[in-house]
Parts: C-alpha cells; sequence; structure tokens
C-alpha cells in the first residue's frame, strides 16, 4: 500500500468517496465482510519492494468536457537514499500515456520519488511540483478489520525541498470495506488544504487486499476543485 499520492497527471493538472471498482450489472456479487484481519502495514512494505509495470484507463470530467485516456505506471526498485539529511530507501514511480480533452491530445508524463525510512515507514514524497514531509511516524495498521478507519499520517507541502514555498497540508486516512469472505477493499484517501486552510482536492486510492497481506490496485479517484477536475484511473 503506497500511503502516499502519486502525482499521476501532474502533466495533465498543470496543462488542465471511492465506490468498489467493477462494471455493475445485475449479476454483480453483493460485498461480503470478511472475518479476516489484515496487516496493513506488511502490505505497505510488500508493495513498496516490488517493482510493477500497470496498465490503466481515465475517464471524468476537466471543466465540464470529458477526459479519455490511458497510460502505464511504472514503480522501480527500491534504492538507499537519503531523505530530510537521514538514511533512507527511495523507489521512483514514472507515469506515460495520453489524455484527451475536448478534442485535444494531452501526453501524461511525471515521475515521482517515495522514502521510507529503513523499517519502510513513509517519510515523504517529490514530485516535479511538490516536496512533501510526513510529519511524526505514520501509523499503520497490523490488524485491520471491515469498518476499520483512521488516519495514517499529516504532512507538511512545500514547492520544493528548499521548504521555502509553503503551499499547504495534507491528511491522509484508511478504510476497509467488504468484498468478498477472504478480501477487503483499502482506500487510502488523501485531503489536500491550502496554506490558508482551504479544501483544495481530495484523492483517494482504492486497493484490494487478500489473507496474504498482497496488495492489488483498483482505482485512483482525483477531485481538484481549485481546477474543476474530476478523474478516475481504473487498473
Amino acid at each position: 500500500m503506497n500511503t502516499q499520492h502519486k502525482t499521476l497527471l501532474v502533466s495533465f493538472s498543470c496543462a488542465l468517496t471511492l465506490t468498489a471498482c467493477g462494471g455493475g450489472g445485475g449479476n454483480t456479487p453483493a460485498p461480503v465482510a470478511s472475518d479476516a484481519s489484515f496487516n496493513l502495514q506488511s502490505a505497505q512494505r510488500s508493495e513498496f519492494v516490488t517493482p510493477s509495470v500497470r496498465n490503466f484507463s481515465v475517464s471524468g470530467t476537466s471543466n465540464g468536457f470529458a477526459v479519455t485516456g490511458s497510460g502505464t505506471e511504472t514503480a522501480g526498485s527500491v534504492t538507499a537514499g537519503t531523505f530530510e539529511g537521514t538514511a533512507a530507501l527511495q523507489r521512483t514511480t514514472t507515469v506515460s500515456g495520453s489524455v484527451v480533452v475536448n478534442g485535444i491530445t494531452l501526453p501524461l508524463a511525471s515521475s515521482t520519488t517515495d522514502w521510507t525510512d529503513t523499517n519502510y515507514v513513509p517519510k515523504g514524497s517529490a514530485s516535479t511540483s511538490e516536496y512533501t514531509v510526513i510529519q511524526g511516524t505514520p501509523a499503520i495498521p497490523t490488524a485491520a478489520r471491515v469498518g476499520d478507519l483512521g488516519t495514517l499520517f499529516t504532512a507538511t507541502r512545500y514547492a520544493d525541498s528548499t521548504r521555502t514555498g509553503l503551499i499547504g497540508t495534507m491528511r491522509t486516512t484508511y478504510s476497509l470495506a467488504a468484498d468478498t469472505a477472504t478480501t477487503a477493499l483499502v482506500s487510502v484517501t488523501s485531503l489536500y488544504y491550502s496554506a490558508s486552510g482551504a479544501h483544495t482536492r481530495t484523492v483517494s486510492r482504492q486497493y484490494r487486499i487478500n489473507t496474504s497481506n498482497q496488495l492489488t490496485p483498483v482505482l485512483v479517484s482525483d477531485v481538484d476543485f481549485t481546477s474543476n477536475l474530476n478523474l478516475l484511473l481504473q487498473y
């Protein structure tokens, strides 16, 4: 579980409550509340250290115009690094693809680096437009159950690593919803606030977790209130 939001559509954004993923229809099975407990801390570590290449589709609206497109998210290998002057582990995730808005094709091209401490606890992240520093130590549950929810961490957002330009803050929460007898849907939701405290954006990532504490990404919902942007990425 990547508890830090990756700015999947940063290039598009600069130019431009989760529901369960599924195609609908009368044959969709009803969700089942699993009795199992899920180790989100172990799942976070496994997700972070495992390189991956994942394709996704994009749909939604931008200023009232329909958005469609597709892309590929590539998470690299973990390497040694430093964050805020201390030893850390880091991983870079890149996104490529394109979207069509009002008949115009725009490229998707972004790169985000996430850092953890040497125990794989998230510390912060950086993209081309933002540098995020997590405050304190994230509280990632080791025995979460369907119906559980809480705050994972709060973070301060800067324009870059010099920390001279304050953008605002972010609060990231988690919740577990019913799925099947052996899986649950984990939603990791980041609420973005401006320096003045205004709620400007909500980004939610949804995963399916199994009893082996393995995560499969399902979707990302990105609602930016300042730019009238509402996007859904489905894996």
